[in-house]
């Protein structure tokens, strides 16, 4: 049976952050699994909702990847994009978010804004978009790299995609609809990316790729990319990378 998750109405997250920016994360009153707010919504049938110790355990895990990467005492970035990593396979591994709820923008400005402002807080201050549901919350564009990214449990470097990507290659992708709504070429894409930065650089990757995908757009308008074989995709793709790299391009 799936898992129903919380849900916050727009007009209700937009409230409820509204009252914990203008206090402050200090002024939080915290957590409490026994005392929801009026505004959580859950979807009448469908399923059943989850055990509220299960949000407990999920803000629990989720700050002791934070704790930990304040302890590296690396620089400020480096402990962000451990954060990112870390946390994208978390929510990936939680078996409550596998189900189409996690689809939702409202479930997600639930946990920003009813479980975890303190953490989003940490990461990316007041930017209201990180708390609201979206391609820009705090978690919700983790777990949908992780979706996107995952090479599956028989992979030897499962997670080498979420760990190896830049932040701007996952901008990219994630946030171009027209890509990220379709998980083969998405991945397909990572995995080009990969191969292009070994050839190119890391430091030119970021103008090449927005070429490289101006071209990949091109082509999948009169060709149908995510039907053809594994390999042929793959030529396709470093193809374009090598196009967009050829001077006056």
């Amino acid at each position: 049976m799936i898992t129903l998750m919380p849900r916050l109405t727009a007009p209700a997250a937009e409230q409820l952050l509204e009252t914990f920016l203008q206090e402050g994360p200090r002024a939080w009153k915290g957590f409490s699994a026994d005392k929801l707010p009026r505004t959580t919504r859950f979807a009448p049938t469908g399923g059943s909702p989850i055990a509220t110790k299960k949000l407990v355990e999920l803000r629990l895990d989720i700050l002791k990847i934070k704790e930990k990467c304040e302890a590296r005492k690396k620089s400020l970035r480096a402990d962000f994009s451990t954060f990112d990593f870390q946390v994208a396979v978390c929510l990936i591994e939680k078996d409550f978010l596998s189900s189409g709820e996690s689809l939702r923008d409202d479930v997600w400005a639930f946990l920003s804004i009813v479980v975890m402002p303190d953490i989003v807080y940490w990461r990316f201050g007041e930017g209201v978009e990180r708390y609201l549901g979206g391609v820009r919350n705090t978690f919700q564009r983790l777990w949908m790299r992780g979706m996107l990214f995952d090479r599956g449990a028989r992979s030897d470097n499962r997670w080498g995609l979420l760990n190896e990507l830049s932040e701007d290659a996952f901008l990219q992708v994630v946030e171009r609809p027209g890509i990220a709504s379709n998980p083969v070429i998405a991945t397909a894409l990572a995995e080009a990316w990969l191969r292009a930065s070994l050839v190119y650089g890391r430091g030119s990757m970021e103008a090449l790729t927005r070429r490289a995908i101006l071209k990949i757009r091109a082509k999948n308008e009169i060709r149908f990319l995510d039907g053809l074989p594994p390999d042929v995709l793959e030529g396709v793709l470093d193809e374009a990378f090598r196009d967009a790299n050829r001077p006056n391009c």
